[in-house]
This record gives structure tokens, C-alpha cells and sequence, in this order.
């Protein structure tokens, strides 16, 4: 079923799961059981020369054994189709927990490139007990790394990663990870932000047993007085 129209922006968040044999689509990488794949392609499909797409994936689409997903990561790959990738929190969604990775594609070159990698999995804050939201803010920050390595593709600078957050990968490091496409798998470890809570939970614990060390000493001096006292008597 090819697609007729182009569009300079398509964006999607399709539904995730699998599809009968009957209702699988044949597309540009090949067909899928997987739904979101074959939404995916059609996004790639359906963008003009300069055209920049996002689509809302699983979690397991990006690193999935299967052989027939594996295939179709390579191919999104290996044609310059897919730019980056970013592991959204979970809880974003109201029903399901399940976590999710935005997919940034853009029509195909025909060559393979260097993509980046964002791992935003710590971003926003809890609206209720069981929903995530992410802030005006973390949105920027997400956007202005994009940004910035956008940038330094086009005028040939150095992009300089922030650990913890962002990487980037070419095509043969990308193999060499079996094709996962999730950012933790390349992001490195950032430093550890002390935890304030837990810091001042160090601190007054560490008071309380000063306290109670000083009582047992008090404690210790009374006990050796009264057998003092019975050893006289």
C-alpha cells in the first residue's frame, strides 16, 4: 500500500502490540507482527525530502530478539532513516506504565550516519500516585541536546555528549550492540547527584547515635556506682 501523500512533519503515537497474519502491512523494510513497526514505516513513507518525523515505540521494539525486528532496526539504520532515539519515564500514560522510547526518523538517504542516542528516563516529576509528567523544562532540555548535535552535523563541529543523558553511535557500533536501538545500551553512567533526603537522613541518624552513645556512657557510670555501692555494703 503505497503512500501518496508527503509531509514535511508527521508525527505519531500508534498503538503498540501485534497484528493478525491477515493485517500485517507490506512496507518499505518489510512487514511486521509488530504494529508500531509498520506505523513506523509508514511515517518514513509519508515524509517529503526534508521532512522530520517522531514516533512513540516500546520499549522492547528497540531491543527485541526477534529476528524479523532486528532486521527492520538494521535496515532504519543502514538507510539513514532513523536520527535518534530518546527512553522516555514511564507512567506517561494514563492506564499503563509501560515505558516508552521516542523514535526520530526523516526520509531515507540511502546511507547510514551517526545517530544519537538520549536516555531521559529521570525526567519529570509525579503528578499523582501513578502518573509521570514532564515539565516545560524537561522538554527543553531533550530538545536542546537534539539541538545542539543537530548543529554540530552541520557545521562540521564536535559534539561533546553529556554522560549520563546523551551518546552518539555509528552504524557499526550500533551492529556490534546487535542492533538494540535503546540509549541506555550506549549512554554512558553519569556521576551520582547526591540525594539530599538521604544525605540529611546520614545526618540525623548519625546525631541520634552521638545521643545514644552518650546515654549508654551515662548508663554505664550509674550501673558502675550502684556495684560500687553493693560491694561496700
Amino acid at each position: 500500500m503505497p503512500v501518496s501523500d508527503r509531509f514535511d512533519v508527521v508525527v505519531s503515537n500508534p498503538p503498540f502490540g501485534s497484528l493478525a497474519e491477515a493485517d500485517v502491512m507490506h512496507r518499505r523494510y518489510g512487514p511486521s507482527r509488530r504494529r508500531e513497526f509498520n506505523w513506523l514505516q509508514i511515517v518514513v513513507e509519508s515524509l517529503d525530502e526534508n521532512g522530520r518525523g517522531g514516533v512513540i515505540m516500546p520499549n522492547g521494539a528497540a531491543f527485541t530478539l526477534s529476528h524479523r525486528d532486528r532486521e527492520i532496526r538494521r535496515a532504519l539504520v543502514e538507510d539513514g532513516a532513523l536520527t535518534a532515539v530518546v527512553a522516555l519515564p514511564t507512567q506517561l500514560f494514563r492506564g499503563t506504565s509501560i515505558g516508552v522510547t521516542l523514535w526520530l526518523v526523516q526520509r531515507p538517504s540511502g546511507q547510514s550516519g551517526e545517530m544519537l542516542f538520549i536516555d531521559a528516563q529521570k525526567l519529570g516529576v509525579m503528578s499523582t500516585r501513578t502518573r509521570r509528567q514532564l515539565a516545560p523544562q524537561d522538554i527543553e532540555e531533550v530538545s536542546q541536546e537534539y539541538r545542539r548535535w543537530r548543529l554540530a552535523l552541520r557545521t562540521d563541529g564536535t559534539f561533546v555528549p553529556r554522560a549520563g543523558f546523551s551518546a552518539t553511535a555509528t552504524a557499526a557500533a550500533i551492529a556490534k550492540q546487535n542492533y538494540s536501538l535503546f540509549p541506555p545500551s550506549y549512554v554512558e553512567p553519569g556521576p551520582i547527584a547526591p540525594d539530599r533526603d538521604s544525605e540529611a537522613d546520614f545526618w540525623t541518624l548519625a546525631k541520634e547515635l552521638v545521643r545514644l552513645t552518650d546515654a549508654a556512657q551515662e548508663a554505664d557510670a550509674d550501673v558502675r556506682k550502684m556495684l560500687r555501692g553493693f560491694s561496700e555494703g
